[in-house]
């Protein structure tokens, strides 16, 4: 969100990942390729996409949630450069 002024006291959450295949099933490889806190680590990452699909709902309320306080950044007069 290249326009966005972040206030003085507050963080820049936003990140990128790259996700591709790991060495196994469930196993993938990822890599920063943008964050706030800069560098670009890379790991590995174990995720049962079953488990995660079983729970939707759930995470798809999460991620809407977490977009508010965005959403609010951006509404306040002068949010959006």
């Amino acid at each position: 969100m290249g326009g966005r002024r972040i206030r003085r006291g507050q963080m820049n959450g936003d990140i990128e990942l790259e996700i591709d295949a790991g060495s196994g099933v469930r196993n993938y490889a990822v890599r920063v390729i943008r964050a706030a806190a800069g560098g670009e680590p890379v790991g590995a990452l174990e995720l049962d996409v079953e488990e995660l699909l079983s729970r939707r709902e759930v995470l798809e309320a999460t991620v809407l949630a977490s977009l508010l306080d965005s959403l609010r950044l951006i509404m306040q007069p002068g949010g959006v450069k």
